[in-house]
C-alpha cells in the first residue's frame, strides 16, 4: 500500500472520531497525537517539546518558502536571527491556537498530573489517537519489557520485516 493511502485513511478516521474538518486542523491534531505517550502510566501525556517540534518543522518550511530562502545557513547572522525570530513567534502562536482549540473541543486536557505522586503536570490527549488504533499500527516491545515501546504501520510490516524484528528480540502485540 502507498503511504498516501495510509495518510488519507488516518485523516478520515481523525475526521470521523474528532469532528475536525479542515486539513490544517487534522494536521495539527496529528502533531499532538505524535507527541502523546501511548503506553504505561503516562499514556496520553503530551510531551509539549515534541509537539512544538512538529509545528516548528512545518512552520520553518512554510516561512523559508515564502521568503524564497533555500538555505538559512547561507544568510548573514542578523538576517538569520530575524528569520528565526519570525519562525519561533509563528510556532508559538500556532501551537497556542491549536492547543486552546483542542482543549475547548475536549480533545486535550488542561495540564495535570498523569498519575498520582507525579511531580510534573502535562496536558493529556483525551480524544482519538490513530497511533493506538490496531487497524493502523501494531505495538511492539523488546522481550522482557513491560510497556509497549514502539509501533509500526500495519501497511508496511511485511512478513519478512516482522520475522527480522522478532529475530532481534521484538514481540508484537498482535
Amino acid at each position: 500500500m502507498e503511504k498516501g493511502d495510509l495518510s488519507a485513511r488516518i485523516d478520515a478516521k481523525i475526521r470521523e472520531k474528532t469532528g475536525l474538518v479542515s486539513k490544517k486542523a487534522i494536521q495539527a491534531y496529528h502533531f499532538f497525537c505524535c507527541a502523546a505517550d501511548y503506553d504505561g502510566r503516562t499514556k496520553g501525556m503530551i510531551l509539549d517539546g515534541d509537539a512544538k517540534r512538529y509545528f516548528y518543522d512545518i512552520t520553518r518550511k512554510e516561512i523559508l518558502e515564502k521568503q524564497g530562502i533555500k538555505n538559512l545557513d547561507m544568510l548573514d547572522d542578523k538576517r538569520k536571527e530575524e528569520i528565526n525570530e519570525k519562525i519561533h513567534g509563528a510556532v508559538s502562536r500556532k501551537y497556542a491556537h491549536w492547543y486552546n482549540l483542542f482543549m475547548e473541543k475536549g480533545l486535550i486536557s488542561a495540564p495535570r498530573k498523569p498519575f498520582p505522586k507525579c511531580h510534573y503536570i502535562m496536558p493529556m490527549l483525551l480524544g482519538y489517537n490513530p497511533f493506538n488504533d490496531l487497524g493502523f499500527y501494531i505495538p511492539y516491545k523488546s522481550k522482557g519489557q513491560k510497556e509497549w515501546n514502539g509501533r509500526i504501520s500495519r501497511d508496511f510490516l511485511t512478513p519478512e520485516e516482522r520475522k527480522r524484528m522478532e529475530e532481534l528480540g521484538e514481540v508484537f502485540k498482535v
